[in-house]
Parts: C-alpha cells; structure tokens; sequence
C-alpha cells in the first residue's frame, strides 16, 4: 500500500479545500436540476477518464497506473470502491434534484461515525477514552440534527454507508489517489458510455443538447459558403429552436419566410436577431417549426418520388 510522506497537518489545506469544493456543490447542482441524474453521473465519468490519463502523464505516473492495471486483487478491490462511489454520486445528485440537501448533508455527517464503526468492526482498531467520548458527542450531534430528517433518513444512511465502503476499500488497496482514480474510471467507462448513448437515442435527447436557447449560424459570407446547405437548420427546428442565420442563400430561399429562422446581414442585425428570437413564444416557435419541416417527412419526400417515377413510365 502507498503511504503518504507527509505530516496529518500538512493535508489539512487539502482536506478543508476538499470540503469547501464538495459543500458548495449544490449550487452548482441546482443550476442543471434538468439533467437526470443518471446521466448527469455519466457524463461525469466520461470527462473524468480523460483527465485522469492527462494528469498521468503530466505527472510521469504511467508506472504506477500500469502496476496497478496488472495487479488483479487491486483491480477487483477498485472494482468495488468504483461501484460504490458511483451509488453514491447518483444518490447525491438525486438527492440535491429532489430537494433534499438535508438529508445529503446529514448524510456526510453520519460518514465519519460509519467509517469509525467500519475500522473497530474490519481493520480491527481502537479508541481511547477521549475518542469515545468525541464519538459520543459526534453521535449525540448526528441524532438530534436526524430528528428533522427521519422520512429521508434512508437516504442520508445509504450515502453514509456506500462512502464509507468505498473509503474502507481504498484504504486497503495499493493504489495512488490518482492511479486508483483512474483505474475506476475505467472501469466504470463502459457503462457510462452505456448510459450516454441510451440518453442519446431517446426522443428527448441527450441533456448536453437540451437548454439551448437560439440556434446560431453565423458563417461568413465570401465565395466559398454563397452556396452551401447548413444542413443543420432542420435538426435545430425540430429540436424547437428558433433560428439566427447568415443571409446563405438555401437559407433564405427555405426557410426566410417561415418566421422562425431570421436571417441577419451584419453583427448589429445578428444580435438584434438574437435578441428577437429570445422573446419569442416557445409554442410559436414550434408550429412554426413544424410547419417550415412539413414538406420534410419521409411520408412525403416518398409520395413525391413515386410522382416523378409516374409520370416517367
């Protein structure tokens, strides 16, 4: 197992930056309460693994990452602290969405009792009198805060117990913060691009789509793009986007006249577009949408192909 050089004291910086960045997560959380929390999770360990690899390499731990890969018994240990640790983000995240940031909060307090509990029962350790009685007093705290918060205590206790196993199988693996963290994250990639992909196929779409107010195309106007197709404006109207474009001419000719795409010539006239389509009625936006897209479906683009085929016999 790696043990750290270093003094307790000296991590006590690390420890209280750790709390303030965790603690403060809920006003993060609130600010993309849209997102289901699944795949809020996913997303996060998808971006997480990359990171990781590029904090690997800039802190030249290949050989460690590597030795932790061919050790089995650590894999399979890291296996289960990755499991845990993701319960635990998704029941964090649920827990902010639905308005329960008591009982989150009341759960990280009943955490250190847990992994007191975990090392007298696992690793076999022991208190002096003082730390019983620091316990107690813990203890005494933790109830008299769970008394507003027994209706979601299952959740507070689930929180406790998933970090606190996931802590107790960290401690007895042989792996870095960093290598270990890594490690997890590969493991946990393929259900996460799993989840990703099922949010990404469903008719709502994935979240890192949903939100956007206004579609933007503002491509310059010079010999190259006079003839092009954004082939795009469609997708964004049937997502039920207004639309902000460049006067391109399959642009105009399409969809100038549907009253949901504005066309804009100069910076002042885009924003003024921008600014324009922001107000519009959310349910305008999509019958208009609808209509601009009518002559677009398949029934019909089908219907006129047999036309033409007609009338060539």
């Amino acid at each position: 197992m790696n043990r750290s050089s270093t003094s307790p004291a000296s991590g006590l910086p690390y420890a209280l930056g750790a709390h303030a960045v965790w603690g403060s997560m809920p006003l993060y959380l609130l600010l993309v309460q849209t997102v289901p929390p699944l795949e809020f999770v996913a997303w996060r360990l998808v971006f997480t693994l990359p990171l990781c690899l590029v904090f690997v390499a800039a802190t030249r731990s290949w050989k460690e990452f590597v030795g932790v890969l061919r050790d089995r018994r650590a894999v399979l240990t890291l296996f289960g602290s990755a499991s845990m640790v993701a319960v635990n983000w998704w029941l964090y995240v649920w827990a902010i969405h639905n308005g329960h940031v008591y009982a989150a909060s009341l759960g990280y307090y009943i955490l250190p009792l847990m992994m007191m509990l975990l090392g007298l029962v696992v690793l076999g350790e022991r208190l002096t009198r003082r730390q019983w009685a620091a316990v107690a007093l813990a203890g005494l705290g933790v109830g008299i805060l769970a008394i507003g918060a027994l209706t979601t205590m299952w959740l507070s206790v689930s929180m406790a117990v998933t970090f606190g196993v996931y802590g107790l199988l960290r401690k007895t693996v042989a792996a870095g913060p960093l290598a270990g963290l890594t490690v997890e994250s590969m493991i946990l990639y393929p259900v996460a691009l799993g989840i990703v992909g099922w949010y990404w196929i469903a008719p709502e779409g994935s979240a890192i789509f949903q939100g956007w107010d206004v579609a933007l195309m503002p491509f310059a106007l010079n010999e190259s793009t006079r003839f092009i197709s954004p082939t795009k404006t469609p997708e964004y109207l049937a997502g039920g986007r207004p639309v902000v474009s460049t006067p391109i001419r399959d642009v105009v000719n399409a969809y100038g006249e549907s009253g949901v795409v504005r066309i804009a010539d100069t910076p002042t006239a885009f924003i003024r577009a921008v600014e324009a389509a922001l107000r519009m009625d959310p349910r305008v936006v999509r019958l208009r949408a609808d209509k601009a897209l009518d002559g677009m479906s398949w029934d019909k683009t089908c219907a006129a192909i047999r036309e033409h085929i007609e009338c060539l016999r």
